[in-house]
């Protein structure tokens, strides 16, 4: 695919792609179909059209910018709408054409682009969020769409160089090219410089599709003439790196080599801070470290982070203060195990790890791991066959075997003395009474059991009963 101006040859297919977005009911509260004469107005010289053309030359999508407000104050600001062909969707079409209409309607004159996005368009919002647009708000109920009232999401992005107007060190000089402009901004005595600027690179990376040496150079100056960055700016710087090291293979390794010959001037000791955020904005250039072609240039700065790694665990530990080493030896630690190549460079980045550790109390990222883990001692295994080998009969004690797992786990809980006390054929020399410890005394008499001395002792007491049941045996004594 590629992007260009649109020209009034093009009108018919515009329109045709436009009643395509009209038709779908999910980008414009239009429902009339337009006419390529419709579409011809369009060009009036002031506002451009940008259209993506496929391998074939076939126009597949275009964005449009039109005007704002007929007040004079507000002639630098266009709206803007992109459209894509159905059957082209999803394939980035859409984006080019806006990315490209960035950079024309920068040099037509215009300082801001916005528009207005159904806030149920995900697809959209997502596509202008990745180009620099912000949210604005959202208005609600702003129209009519078949009946049934729409809110809309506003958004916008700045172009022009606001920075330059608010301050008086790079005085705005008229006829320069933008990338002079942004040149001139990064090599201000004012370091570091604005997210306004960095996005204005960025852009003008995208928009030539091609490496800058002089823009990357005055990047990465700007990047280090400040130790600590606003977390905005640090953002865009790595927005800018990695939109550089996309270009090509060779763009990432100048990104690499920028970045590592200006770090290799600055001390661990003495510069921790400084240290700290430039080995961040490399890991997050870097991005996942899975993303192996983007790690794999880091092979040649491997030795120096290895380096850098040594300084920053014998660095004292109670050298703290915002950053502390053990900060910058993990970083060190993901940067050097992401672009080591060899098992040797991974076991020295292992070993270091467990230096750091032990020094610093700082745990190592869980990518930090040897490929090869050192060998550990031989266990006994499960298996039968394995329980013996190498082992002579008469070796192996009884408290060896009971380490092979049982059905139950019982048995593995019992002390050696409870199992000799449970086998009831040696018996002990002197057991203690089986009473005392088989059962518990005998609970306090019943009721039932205490009513019958109840009655014994009445008994006892009346002294009649004794003598009318001897009178009763000698009878019937005398009577057999």
């Amino acid at each position: 695919m590629r992007t260009r101006l649109a020209t009034p040859k093009d009108a018919a297919t515009i329109a045709r792609i436009y009643n395509q977005g009209i038709e779908d009911r999910t980008a414009t509260f239009e429902t009339e179909t337009r006419t390529a004469e419709d579409v011809l107005a369009w060009f009036d010289g002031l506002h451009p059209v940008v259209v993506t053309e496929d391998d074939d030359g076939t126009v597949i999508a275009f964005a449009r910018s039109a005007e704002y407000s007929s007040r004079a104050c507000y002639r630098g600001i266009f709206e803007f709408a992109i459209y894509t062909d159905r059957e082209q969707r999803r394939r980035g079409a859409g984006t080019a054409a806006l990315r490209e209409l960035l950079n024309i309607a920068r040099g037509a004159g215009c300082w801001k682009l916005l528009s207005r996005v159904f806030v149920d368009n995900e697809a959209s919002r997502a596509m202008v969020a990745s180009l620099g647009f912000r949210e604005v708000g959202v208005h609600h109920r702003h129209a009519k769409l078949d009946g049934v009232w729409r809110d809309v999401v506003v958004v916008e992005k700045f172009l022009a160089p606001i920075a330059l107007e608010r301050t008086s060190v790079v005085p705005a000089a008229p006829g320069l090219a933008p990338r002079e402009q942004i040149l001139r901004q990064l090599r201000s005595d004012a370091p570091p410089a604005g997210a306004l600027t960095l996005e204005q690179a960025k852009a003008l990376l995208e928009g030539k599709q091609a490496p800058d040496g002089e823009l990357l150079d005055a990047a990465a100056d700007s990047f280090f003439a400040s130790k600590v960055h606003d977390a905005t700016v640090r953002a865009r710087f790595v927005e800018l790196f990695r939109s550089y090291a996309a270009l090509s293979p060779s763009a990432a390794r100048d990104v690499y080599d920028a970045l590592f010959s200006r770090l290799g001037r600055l001390s661990i000791a003495l510069d921790l801070d400084g240290f700290y955020e430039a080995l961040f904005v490399l890991k997050q250039i870097i991005g996942p470290t899975k993303d192996g072609a983007r790690a794999s240039d880091l092979g040649i700065h491997v030795p120096r982070l290895l380096d850098w790694m040594r300084q920053a665990v014998e660095l004292p530990r109670l050298m703290r203060g915002r950053i502390s080493p053990g900060n910058v030896t993990t970083l060190l630690m993901s940067l050097a195990l992401a672009g080591a190549e060899s098992e040797e460079q991974k076991q020295e980045v292992a070993e270091l790890a467990a230096e750091a550790k032990e020094r610093h109390r700082v745990e190592p990222p869980k990518a930090v791991r040897p490929s090869v883990p050192p060998p550990l001692p031989a266990a006994p295994s499960a298996a039968g066959p394995r329980l013996f080998d190498n082992v002579e009969p008469e070796e192996v004690s009884e408290s060896e075997l009971e380490v092979v797992p049982e059905p139950e786990p019982e048995p593995e809980l019992l002390a050696s003395e409870d199992i000799i006390e449970s086998d009831p054929t040696p018996p002990p020399p002197a057991p203690p009474p089986l009473p005392v410890e088989a059962a518990p005394p005998p609970p306090p008499p019943a009721p039932v059991v205490e009513a019958k001395p109840k009655k014994k002792r009445a008994a006892a007491k009346s002294g009649s009963r004794p003598k009318r049941s001897r009178k009763k045996a000698e009878k019937k004594v005398e009577t057999t």
